[in-house]
């Protein structure tokens, strides 16, 4: 059985070394990385392929172009087309996945039981005090030793994952659900995707991606993602620049790197299960 790792890097990339190491130890092998940027003379575009080489792998492609929002679906999809037969772990360069055994015996099981899909829901990682901590190198638990659910009640963002498919299952936008194939019933796998796309940089990307979606510069394939920005721009202006980590709905916690760390995960599971029935 062959996995792949697929993930489309660009944006801040501050957080793949660690994202790279992490898929290492999850037993990732073979790393099918995509770099984006929007121009070949940005920074980004030079610093990715540093990134990728440092870590002894190579790219699998580069695309330049505009960030539109079904961009990195399509890259994703691409990649996934090419090996059919293959499982993808698939994961944005700033999702974390976790589950409660080890992923090759997971997807060894996944193969005897005829499940074509694991799928499992984010947990947002932040500062101690709600702060966006800046990137440093190291591990990523310490720097952000929160985690809660603060995509979906907040943002109204929809927090669900498909984390591992094989390449023959068609994934919806934003890989959050799939088209097709049979999944892991969510009471036997559901994996956490620790989310650490809230960085000191969060504030100024999302304030882009709301100015690019608005003007028409960058392809908006659902007007709520401008919503979503929004509503986080309203908490902060109204929490000193923070997240309310007191906010209960939030159910934040201190939490590590291992699936067992999070006292909330079933209440979190729940809530997905009651906001999110077609999923189920």
């Amino acid at each position: 059985m062959t996995v792949h790792l697929v993930s489309v890097l660009g944006g801040d990339v501050t957080v793949v070394p660690q994202m790279i190491e992490h898929y290492r130890g999850l037993g990732i092998e073979s790393f099918h990385l995509v770099r984006h940027a929007e121009s070949a003379g940005s920074e980004v575009y030079e610093r990715t392929a540093e990134i990728v080489e440092e870590a002894g792998l190579k790219l699998a492609r580069t695309h330049v172009g505009p960030w539109d929002e079904d961009l990195n679906s399509r890259l994703i999809q691409e990649a996934m087309d090419e090996r059919r037969d293959d499982w993808f772990v698939v994961a944005d360069l700033d999702e974390f996945q976790l589950y409660d055994r080890p992923l090759p015996d997971l997807l060894a099981w996944c193969e005897r039981e005829g499940y074509d899909l694991v799928e499992g829901c984010y947990l947002d990682r932040l500062g101690r005090d709600g702060s966006f901590p800046e990137v440093l190198p190291g591990p990523l638990w310490e720097q952000f030793p929160l985690a809660g659910m603060l995509s979906f009640p907040l943002l109204g963002a929809t927090p669900t994952k498909v984390t591992a498919a094989r390449g023959g299952i068609r994934l919806e936008h934003g890989h959050h659900r799939a088209l097709n194939g049979r999944a892991v019933p969510h009471r036997e796998v559901y994996a956490q995707v620790h989310h650490f796309k809230w960085n000191d940089s969060v504030v100024s990307r999302m304030r882009r991606r709301k100015d690019k979606f608005q003007s028409g510069e960058w392809k908006l394939v659902f007007p709520t993602v401008v919503g979503e920005v929004l509503r986080f721009l309203d908490h902060l202006a109204a929490h000193g620049g923070r997240i309310d980590v007191s906010e209960p709905l939030f159910m934040f916690h201190p939490c590590g790197d291992s699936f067992a760390d999070y006292p909330h995960w079933a209440e979190a599971v729940r809530q997905v299960h009651t906001c999110w029935p077609a999923n189920w």
